[in-house]
C-alpha cells in the first residue's frame, strides 16, 4: 500500500496517464471512457470509483479540503495523527477500489 503511494505522488503506477508519459502504452483513456486517468481523475472523479470515494471524501473532510496535495501528502499545519488518518483513508480507498490489483 505504501509503494501504491509512493508511486501516485511521483506519478510512476499503472494509471493510464502515467503509462502513456513513460511511452509504454499509446494511449491514456481511462475505462470509464475520460481522456486522461491520472491521479486527479482516479481520485476525485472517476464515475467507476464513486461509492468508495464518497466515503473517501467524507473522511478527509473531518481534516482538511479535498484536494490532490492534501490526499497524497497531508497537511502540513495539521498534528501527525490527523495526516496519518489523511494518509490511512486514502490507502483505504485505493485499496477499496482493486484499481492496482
Amino acid at each position: 500500500e505504501n509503494i501504491i503511494m509512493a508511486r501516485l505522488r511521483m506519478k510512476c503506477n499503472d494509471l493510464k496517464s502515467h503509462l502513456f508519459y513513460l511511452n509504454i502504452i499509446d494511449y491514456a483513456y481511462c475505462q470509464c471512457g475520460y481522456h486522461c486517468e491520472d491521479s486527479y481523475h482516479f481520485l476525485f472523479s472517476c464515475p467507476l470509483y464513486n461509492r468508495p470515494r464518497a466515503i473517501f471524501h467524507n473522511t478527509i473532510a473531518n481534516y482538511a479540503s479535498f484536494t490532490l496535495r492534501t490526499v497524497l501528502f497531508g497537511r502540513e499545519n495539521l498534528q501527525l495523527k490527523d495526516n496519518i488518518a489523511i494518509l490511512t483513508a486514502t490507502i483505504k480507498y485505493v485499496s477499496d477500489t482493486n484499481r492496482f490489483t
